[in-house]
């Protein structure tokens, strides 16, 4: 079949480019403004902390497992609603919640409403992935997937980014508002106020999907019109292949424990060790994450068409492999920073490193899950991913800090033997997954056909 056959062919199958860049860009938004409201706590653990006296364990369990166990809960709640509902209500209710919760960690005044916020926000944020990647998968054809999953995936860098930038500039104009007129907000701390005013951006977004956004058709429904299969049977169908799925998703997992680490750690590890203020490190660490995020994102898909262009198969997981092994070279370095800027440079190496490859793992997961399972298997990545990232990658450095180190200065060390351990078994699994994905991608059914 020729390409201007493959057009024609496509066209008849696929929203309009137009439409389908537009609901695109709304998804990036939707996802970059959850992410906001996820990471600026990143930015506040140290006035968290000495307003409820908290450990550096006790800050990670709101970064990781308060969120995380929300998240664990509720994914396969939503990934299967993706597959038998409609994915537009599903992410719209969806965003409306978590900004309820968001809004929430602003008002409650105690250490475990501040947990149950972030319950509720991870719990309400896990319908992201499974409606937004079924609803990208049928938007556009395959061919262009990880160049729309590259777009989609800059969302965590410029959320990230804007957290610290905005979340900075917020907590200082807070600083010298007069609320005294007002009986619910007198008394909020200036960290309170951030919460409260960037929950209402994901409000506003919930309200865009309803009016702008329809569901579109399924793009391979019409080939593949067997109904979801229970999940009993889709987890049978994961085992049978766990050559591949088995080392996907764990390798994955470990490759994004240095992006979430990180982002959790980063901020609190240059404000104590080199005595920066908060205010500078939001700005600086903020423009370096999203800078280098979206360097990493975009060039990923280039990186992996160059690639197959030379001949160089299954791309979308030899990259990864590559991505990883810098990411453990430039943890081993982070001992040896002795400036702020040697701090900043290493750091948004890792940062670079950690997103060029999360937008093929994405494309190379929908390209092997036929429709009536998209929204299953990308809520199983994502609580995967989130168990490690979320729930264990913070937490895991702050032990480090508390109970090995003792020594809160220490939290660069931490940093650095977690990321590093975790990138390296990332390579490995990710190379033992080589082989099988290039099988399955051979197969002329896939694995996960339906039938």
């Amino acid at each position: 079949m020729d390409i201007e056959h493959q057009t024609v062919v496509a066209a008849t199958h696929s929203p309009g480019r137009i439409r389908a860049a537009a609901v695109l860009g709304l998804l990036t938004a939707v996802y970059t403004i959850g992410y906001i409201d996820r990471q600026v706590l990143s930015l506040l653990v140290q006035p968290i902390k000495q307003s409820f006296n908290l450990t550096d364990v006790q800050v990670s369990l709101l970064q990781g497992l308060g969120f995380s166990s929300g998240y664990l809960l509720f994914s396969p709640v939503f990934g299967r609603w993706v597959d038998v509902g409609n994915r537009r209500n599903v992410l719209a209710y969806a965003t409306g919640a978590w900004s309820l919760c968001t809004a929430m960690a602003g008002i409650v005044r105690s250490y475990c409403g501040l947990l149950a916020a972030r319950f509720g926000l991870g719990g309400a944020e896990a319908a992201i992935a499974p409606a937004s990647w079924s609803l990208i998968a049928d938007l556009f054809e395959e061919r262009h997937l990880p160049f729309a999953f590259g777009v989609f995936f800059l969302a965590p860098y410029v959320g990230g980014g804007l957290a610290l930038l905005l979340g900075g500039s917020i907590l200082s104009a807070a600083a010298h508002w007069n609320l005294s007129s007002s009986p619910w907000l007198a008394n909020a701390a200036p960290w309170q106020l951030v919460f409260m005013v960037v929950s209402v951006p994901s409000l506003l977004s919930a309200a865009a999907l309803l009016l702008f956004v329809r569901e579109p058709p399924s793009r391979r429904r019409q080939t593949d019109s067997a109904p979801a299969p229970s999940l009993r049977q889709t987890f049978a169908r994961l085992w049978h292949d766990r050559g591949f799925f088995g080392n996907f998703y764990l390798g994955m997992a470990c490759i994004i424990v240095p992006l979430y680490a990180f982002s959790a750690w980063m901020p609190g590890f240059l404000m104590r060790r080199f005595a920066v203020p908060i205010q500078q490190v939001g700005a600086q660490w903020g423009l370096i994450t999203l800078i280098a995020g979206c360097a990493g994102m975009l060039s990923g898909p280039v990186l992996a068409a160059a690639l197959r262009r030379s001949g160089i198969s299954s791309a979308e997981i030899r990259l990864p492999v590559v991505c990883a092994l810098g990411i453990a070279a430039c943890c081993l370095m982070l001992h040896f920073c002795t400036t702020l800027t040697q701090a900043l440079l290493l750091a948004g190496t890792v940062i670079y490193f950690n997103s060029a490859p999360l937008a093929l793992a994405a494309a190379a997961l929908q390209q092997v899950s036929s429709a009536n399972l998209r929204g299953t298997t990308a809520a199983l990545y994502s609580v995967i991913v989130m168990i490690s990232g979320l729930a264990i990658a913070p937490t895991l450095v702050a032990v480090l800090t508390d109970w090995v180190f003792h020594d809160e200065t220490r939290v660069g060390d931490s940093l650095q033997w977690v990321c590093g351990v975790a990138a390296a078994a990332g390579a490995f699994l990710m190379m033992r997954s080589l082989r099988p994905y290039a099988r399955l991608r051979a197969s002329p059914t896939g694995p996960l056909s339906g039938r």
